[in-house]
């Protein structure tokens, strides 16, 4: 059997490769690297190998000559949020996207592919959608919706049933006292739903539940 691929210590353009970090939802490794910016992002492994990603998404856009004439639109500004969640541990909301493994396809990583798949249907009040939230961001998972619609289809927002109720995972956060997302891990992991929803709740809260009538829940 080969030894597992080990990547760490090397320099791949501007990026040093720091170590193996987790394993994105495709089951691909991903590497922590440091770019000379002294940002850290996170690539697959093949990725890196191929040449594909070479520095961080900040470091790789200001030394490219961008020609696409679409710097400082609404639409490159979408590419580039992209990017920043996906790839970048000092964005704001890095931790659902890139901290969860969410990746950007590797032809979605130059501009010009992004736009040529994306820019037709692209209107400046929408934002961009992943079809299923747990799946990475490719042409076959991506839509353009409003900040409405978008809102609907937050993984806290699904439904989930359990003692005869069916709530959403953020009303079921606000019921228990669990961290909306924490239930969200829980059953991405396999855990039954009681369980997800139950584990470490206090007793107390717990009797509250199933003492509330259902009407009122």
């Amino acid at each position: 059997m080969p030894a597992a691929l080990d990547l760490t210590g090397l320099t791949m353009g501007r990026l040093v490769v720091l170590d193996r970090s987790h394993r994105d939802n495709t089951g691909a490794w991903v590497w922590r690297c440091r770019c000379e910016c002294d940002r850290e992002v996170y690539v697959r492994g093949a990725t890196l190998k191929a040449g594909r990603t070479s520095a961080c998404a900040s470091c790789a856009t200001s030394a490219a000559n961008i020609t696409h004439g679409h710097t400082g639109t609404p639409l490159y500004a979408r590419w580039r949020a992209m990017l920043g969640r996906t790839g970048n541990p000092n964005y704001r909301h890095w931790a659902n996207y890139g901290g969860r493994g969410i990746t950007v396809c590797d032809e979605w990583l130059d501009f010009t592919a992004f736009a040529r798949d994306m820019g037709e249907s692209f209107r400046p009040d929408l934002e961009l959608d992943r079809i299923d939230t747990n799946g990475n961001y490719e042409p076959t998972n991506c839509r353009w919706i409003t900040h409405r619609a978008q809102q609907r289809n937050k993984r806290t927002n699904h439904v989930v049933e359990w003692a005869g109720r069916s709530l959403t995972v953020q009303d079921w956060s606000e019921v228990l006292g669990v961290k909306a997302n924490t239930i969200v891990t829980r059953l991405r992991r396999g855990w039954s739903t009681e369980r997800a929803l139950t584990k470490d709740v206090p007793a107390d809260v717990l009797l509250e539940f199933a003492n509330t009538p259902q009407e009122t829940r």
